[in-house]
């Protein structure tokens, strides 16, 4: 998907986020002008599907409403990511732009209760007027119970659910799943999909995942319940647009192109980031076992998020 980053200000400090470190090195928002630019592009290139507003928390760039009337102008339909806890006064979650929310939905333990309070009071009133409202579940360790996110769902009246793995920014500053202890979540990833099924929820894994690590009979299962795939569409498919108006092969991973409008097309894009994404693809092997993987020779699977080996390239010695 094609993604905007229009802050990477937060109001919360979720230790997964894989915008920790970008604050740093790209503006705390991006402007309107700069904003319409991108539109005025997305318009010239005839795209119409849907566009993602990202972050840091997308909701807080001080001009949402004014960036949605934008969209609208444009002809732009937005999914908008958010953690849920934003002022509603300030956000018309009414505007024709929005064509969906996510939320990011972490433990309960992790929000104090007025955020808990304003977590819901915003869920009731985005459920009220919209079906398309859904949660992701970010998997930090298969040892937290996701038993709180069906819970929501059925309170909500909720039917979809998008779960990722959490895998390490190109800045290295989240908490992570180590990539040794990636083959271990597959299990949960298995379990997971399967009591989500069971209570009529959609689901979808956001992120590529190593095929290997299950079998041909779970793989055809997940292929078909959860989306699951071994490449990623980074520089391809998806990329995101940092607030200084530069480019991201993804929203995670930091390698910085020039702005969006100096190229012509997208496949000018593809072309730009194509021989760093294919060494990350298919020169590097994140196991040793990938060397030999079937699935890597017909170029089904390039072994997880690309960041893990993007760290490896940046430093050998990095513990990603």
């Amino acid at each position: 998907m094609r993604q905007i980053n229009l802050s990477y200000f937060c109001n919360r400090n979720c230790r997964y986020c894989f915008a920790k470190g970008f604050l740093k090195k790209w503006p705390r928002e991006i402007s309107l002008e700069k904003l319409e630019t991108v539109f005025k592009w997305f318009n010239k290139q005839g795209i119409k599907e849907v566009i993602g507003f990202n972050g840091g928390e997308p909701t807080l760039f001080s001009k949402i409403d004014s960036a949605l009337k934008l969209a609208e102008k444009y002809g732009l339909k937005i999914l908008l990511y958010t953690n849920g806890i934003f002022d509603i006064k300030k956000i018309n979650i009414e505007s024709p732009a929005i064509f969906s929310f996510l939320v990011n939905f972490n433990p309960p333990s992790e929000y104090s209760p007025q955020e808990l309070e304003t977590l819901y009071s915003n869920l009731k009133n985005i459920r009220k007027i919209t079906k398309n409202l859904g949660f992701r579940f970010n998997i930090i360790s298969p040892d937290v119970s996701y038993n709180y996110i069906i819970g929501a769902c059925k309170k909500l009246d909720i039917h979809y659910v998008e779960f990722t793995p959490v895998f390490p920014s190109s800045f290295n500053q989240n908490e992570h799943i180590k990539k040794e202890n990636l083959k271990g979540f597959s299990r949960y990833i298995l379990q997971l999909t399967k009591d989500l099924l069971r209570q009529n929820i959609k689901c979808q894994l956001a992120e590529p995942f190593p095929l290997c690590f299950f079998s041909e009979k779970e793989r055809a299962f997940l292929i078909k319940n959860i989306g699951l795939r071994g490449i990623c569409g980074a520089g391809k498919s998806s990329y995101a647009i940092t607030p200084a108006k530069t480019l991201l092969p993804c929203i995670a991973l930091g390698i910085e192109g020039p702005p969006l409008d100096t190229f012509k097309s997208e496949k000018e894009i593809i072309d730009y980031y194509k021989k760093l994404l294919d060494k990350l693809r298919w020169e590097i092997d994140l196991f040793p076992e990938c060397k030999d993987c079937l699935f890597k020779k017909r170029k089904q699977c390039h072994g997880s998020c690309l960041v893990y080996k993007f760290l490896q390239i940046k430093n050998p010695q990095v513990n990603c």
